[in-house]
């Protein structure tokens, strides 16, 4: 998702503080309409009084007003996306037309070098930095995926259980990863791959995690989505392909990602686990 912010931003010189305010409305601009002005402050670092003043400067009377327009303009990019969901035949022709003279291969090349940069561009250090400080600090992690990305997150879970030994994947249908899930407590944490379309068995896996007090991470092609109000983070990653189908290069380059910093904070902790498991395999292979 675009940037609903920068337009605005742009028009206006912050102090510290005021800039303290701004990066956590673009890191967080698809929870804010869900926050407080308590929590809001509280998770921006600053007081009260200096978020008034920033909402103010602005051009809004208060906090209430800032929240209304940033939930008009999450509409607004809804929409947007709406008009992008298209069926098959209508994507395989959007993306015909969109090709640039040239071989097929040579648009391919390119569209998936574009597909790899936005989609690690759109995820700042600091969320990555969260979303692995989260995972390290989890007693469970669970992971799984609806449709599509079903075969991802459990690609996704066999990376990370390389990386540390409290990771499980759900698998199944949707009445399966809720009865696995039914039995997750505060302390866990979900990582849930899931891209539009949406449905309503979505929302509910999501809504159980909730309940149950899990930390939601949501890895997903929007950050507004009927589930992204689950979410306590959300990692984006861009579909963009020449074909009809939804490409998952940018989906690997954000978790392939994921492993390389998790791996550089873990150190040689990890060494001795890998070891056990060529141990362990060592006898079956040819």
């Amino acid at each position: 998702m675009e940037n609903i912010f920068a337009e605005e931003f742009g028009k206006h010189t912050f102090v510290r503080s005021q800039e303290k305010i701004a990066r956590y409305c673009v890191e967080r601009q698809y929870l804010i309409c869900q926050e407080s002005l308590h929590d809001f402050a509280e998770g921006a670092g600053v007081s009260e009084v200096s978020v008034l003043n920033f909402v103010r400067k602005l051009g809004y009377e208060g906090f209430s007003e800032f929240k209304n327009k940033v939930y008009q303009r999450m509409v607004q990019e809804v929409g947007r996306q709406q008009e992008e969901n298209r069926n098959l035949q209508e994507r395989m022709e959007s993306n015909q037309r969109k090709r640039k003279p040239g071989s097929l291969r040579d648009n391919y090349y390119q569209t998936a070098v574009d597909v790899v940069g936005r989609s690690l561009s759109q995820n700042s250090e600091k969320l990555f930095e969260r979303v692995i400080g989260q995972i390290l600090n989890s007693k469970k992690v669970f992971v799984t995926g609806t449709r599509n990305l079903g075969g991802e997150a459990e690609r996704f879970f066999l990376g990370l259980n390389y990386l540390v030994d409290y990771a499980y994947y759900i698998a199944g249908d949707y009445n399966s990863i809720l009865q696995q899930l039914s039995g997750a407590k505060k302390g866990d944490t979900l990582i849930f791959m899931c891209q539009s379309r949406f449905y309503k068995m979505d929302a509910a896996i999501c809504n159980m995690a909730k309940k149950n007090g899990l930390y939601i991470i949501l890895v997903s092609d929007s950050k507004i989505s009927p589930i992204s109000v689950f979410a306590d983070e959300i990692l984006t990653f861009i579909t963009d392909s020449t074909s009809f189908f939804s490409s998952i290069i940018g989906l690997a380059a954000v978790y392939e990602y994921l492993f390389t910093e998790l791996a550089e904070r873990l150190g040689g902790r990890p060494e001795k686990r890998w070891n056990q498991i060529d141990q362990y395999t060592e006898e079956f292979r040819c």
